[in-house]
């Protein structure tokens, strides 16, 4: 259902525009998605002659098309699909902030294990961390997808990557779960000021009426309309940086959104945060 959203808001959006760019690029990203398991490897052991020019020539996807692929291993494969996925997702959804709703659910679903097992697979993950980037390059203020994406980076070791998220999600929303998380990652860096810091900050945001991360309170409110409506409506309130390569979403987050008057949610507690730029050593 997600996916058939996606295709419906690039079906529109290619009848308002006249082109038909956002449907074959998010194709081609649906493509790489699933052509990316082919290089995954089954069962214990990675087969040395996995045969990666038969594999790569019998894909869509066009990345490796022209490549020398005798010093590349299918991890690097896998990792270059992945990004190309990502890339053409954030292309296919534009400027349609609603979109990265579908993109979120999409990541949500990768992180709910196989029958059998306790935890997502690395390729689940990594699929996980391609629609969270997604949606946060098309609508870079949804808090969600920044927490879920810090928490999968987390898992995955990469903490101050996963600290820099959370830290815009918490910004964002001032839930308290994006503060507890980013405790924990704080924990784990050694900071532990900033982490009891983040924990006063959890306590403070969950004394608040409403304190739980909603998608609602985080994401655009989606309203369904007929095709001609859609083709009328304004573009000029929506904003998008333009995608970028694996990293776009998280330079986003490094970056201070412009904002005008902020929200209840938005409202942080009496100390001058500790994770400014200008307060760290």
């Amino acid at each position: 259902e997600f996916i058939e959203a996606l295709k419906l808001m690039a079906t529109a959006m290619d009848n308002q525009r006249n082109t038909s760019a956002h449907g074959q690029a998010l194709a081609a990203a649906l493509h790489a998605v699933n052509e990316a398991d082919d290089f995954v490897a089954r069962g214990t052991t990675i087969d040395a002659n996995l045969r990666l020019a038969d594999i790569v020539s019998g894909h869509q996807t066009p990345v490796l098309k022209d490549t020398d692929l005798a010093n590349v291993s299918p991890t690097i494969a896998q990792h270059r699909y992945l990004t190309f996925a990502q890339e053409q997702f954030a292309n296919a959804a534009a400027d349609l902030q609603p979109a990265s709703a579908a993109l979120y659910g999409l990541g949500k679903l990768q992180m709910i294990p196989e029958r059998g097992k306790t935890a997502p697979d690395l390729a689940a993950l990594g699929r996980s961390v391609v629609y969270f980037q997604a949606a946060l390059v098309v609508h870079p203020r949804h808090a969600l997808a920044a927490n879920e994406l810090g928490v999968v980076l987390k898992r995955c070791g990469r903490l101050e990557d996963a600290r820099n998220l959370l830290v815009h999600s918490a910004r964002i929303s001032g839930q308290p779960i994006a503060w507890r998380n980013l405790a924990v990652v704080h924990r784990e860096l050694g900071e532990l000021d900033l982490a009891q810091r983040a924990e006063h900050e959890a306590q403070i945001a969950s004394a608040r009426p409403g304190a739980v991360l909603h998608a609602a309170s985080a994401a655009p409110a989606v309203e369904w309309v007929d095709p001609a409506a859609f083709a009328q409506a304004g573009q000029a309130d929506l904003e998008r940086p333009t995608p970028g390569g694996p990293n776009a979403a998280l330079q986003t987050a490094n970056k201070t959104p412009s904002r005008s008057e902020p929200n209840k949610a938005e409202k942080r507690s009496a100390f001058r945060l500790p994770w400014d730029k200008t307060d760290r050593k």
